[in-house]
C-alpha cells in the first residue's frame, strides 16, 4: 500500500486514557455539582471537546471547571504512563518507512498535549488537532492535516477504536482502519462500518504494517 501519512486517534488507541477521562470528570462534576455521576451519564455528554463537555455540564461555572478537570486529568494520569504495549514499536516502524504521522483527536488541545507529553510520544508526530466545543468534527480533522501535508486523501490512513471514527474517515476520503485492543471495544460494530482493516491486538496492527506499508523515499516535513 503507498501510503505516505498515518494519523491516529488518542484514546483508546495509542494509549488506555479514557478512564482518565471518565474520572476526571467523575471528579470535576462531583466537586462543581455536588454528586456522583455514573460512566453513561458523563459520556452522555461526549462529542463536543472538554471545553465543550464542561460548558454542557457546568454552564455557569464552566471556566473554574475546566481547569479542575484538566488538573484533575493531569492527576489521574499517574495511572497511565505508557502507551498501549506495542504502539512505540509501530510508530518506529512507519517511521522507518517514512510515513509521516500526525493525531486527529476529539479532546481538547491541553489535554491531548498534557498526554502525549506525559506518555513521551510527541516526537512521533508533526501534526496534531483537536476537538470542537460544538461537537463532533473527525472528518475536517482528519482532513486539515491531510492538507497541511499536501497529500491526497487517499494517500493517508487513519486508525481509531470507534464505529464513527470509520465514518469520519471515509467522509474524509482516507483509508479507514479500526483498533480494537483496549478493554470495551466493539470490534463487531467496527466491522460493520466496513474499515479496510480491524486489529484486534497491537501485534496484528505491527503486522500489517509490515505487511502491507511501502517504504517512502525523498519524503520531508514541511
Amino acid at each position: 500500500m503507498k501510503l505516505k501519512g498515518m494519523i491516529f486517534d488518542l484514546d483508546g488507541t495509542l494509549a488506555d486514557t479514557m478512564p482518565l477521562c471518565l474520572e476526571a470528570y467523575r471528579r470535576t462534576f462531583r466537586l462543581h455539582l455536588g454528586r456522583e455521576f455514573s460512566d453513561p451519564e458523563i459520556t452522555a455528554f461526549y462529542g463536543p471537546n472538554d471545553e465543550g463537555i464542561v460548558q454542557r455540564a457546568v454552564p455557569e461555572d464552566w471556566q473554574s471547571a475546566l481547569a479542575t478537570f484538566l488538573r484533575e486529568y493531569a492527576a489521574v494520569h499517574q495511572n497511565c504512563t505508557s502507551a498501549f504495549p506495542g504502539i512505540e514499536t509501530a510508530l518506529d516502524l512507519l517511521q522507518a518507512k517514512g510515513i509521516r504521522l500526525g493525531i486527529a483527536t476529539g479532546k481538547g488541545v491541553h489535554s491531548a498535549k498534557y498526554s502525549i507529553d506525559f506518555l513521551g510520544l510527541a516526537h512521533y508526530f508533526d501534526a496534531m488537532e483537536t476537538g470542537s466545543e460544538k461537537g463532533g468534527v473527525k472528518p475536517q480533522l482528519i482532513t486539515r492535516i491531510v492538507d497541511s501535508w499536501g497529500f491526497d486523501p487517499g494517500e493517508v490512513a487513519y486508525l481509531g477504536d470507534w464505529p464513527s471514527d470509520v465514518d469520519g474517515s471515509k467522509e474524509a476520503g482516507v483509508v479507514a482502519l479500526s483498533a480494537g485492543w483496549a478493554k470495551g471495544s466493539d470490534i463487531e460494530a467496527m466491522r460493520a462500518r466496513g474499515p479496510q482493516a480491524v486489529f484486534a491486538q497491537v501485534k496484528e496492527f505491527i503486522a500489517w504494517i509490515e505487511t502491507n506499508v511501502e517504504p517512502v523515499t525523498n519524503q520531508t516535513r514541511s
